[in-house]
């Protein structure tokens, strides 16, 4: 929602679409309480702290990077005019995008990580003699 909200804002023709553009961005913003309770639920206790810490370091990073990149591109995009006005919001749309491709990739090789192999439920499948074993569904 974020991403498509921020891509809506810079296509804007007018402020009053620009308001009714900001309402999915802000209800994606709603995604980020609810994304911590779930990736804390994905570590150990003992683990929280540095889950929060990691998670608080990145928000830090890149409340500090933003502006620096944004005005840059806001900068570079409206030297012939207002036109590019909406770059920075195309570029940190696709930003968003990119992470949740990354995120959502890291997920499937965990995934198919910790799922049992084929062969594996196979060799599990036969006796110490090397017969086949009673069916394992």
């Amino acid at each position: 929602l974020m991403a498509g909200g921020l891509a809506l804002v810079g296509l804007a023709p007018s402020t009053g679409l620009l308001f009714a553009f900001l309402v999915p961005y802000c209800l994606g913003g709603l995604m980020g309480p609810a994304l911590m309770a779930l990736l804390s639920q994905r570590v150990a206790g003992q683990e929280q702290g540095r889950l929060q810490g990691a998670l608080t370091g990145l928000m830090s990073l890149a409340a500090f990077a933003a502006p620096l990149l944004y005005t840059t591109v806001f900068a570079s995009a409206t030297r012939g005019g207002p036109a590019g006005a909406g770059a920075p919001f195309f570029v940190a749309a696709a930003l968003m995008g990119l992470a949740l491709g990354l995120a959502a990739w890291q997920l499937g090789r965990r995934q198919a990580a910790s799922a049992p192999h084929p062969r594996a439920e196979a060799t599990a499948a036969t006796d110490a003699t090397g017969a086949p074993g009673p069916p394992t569904h």
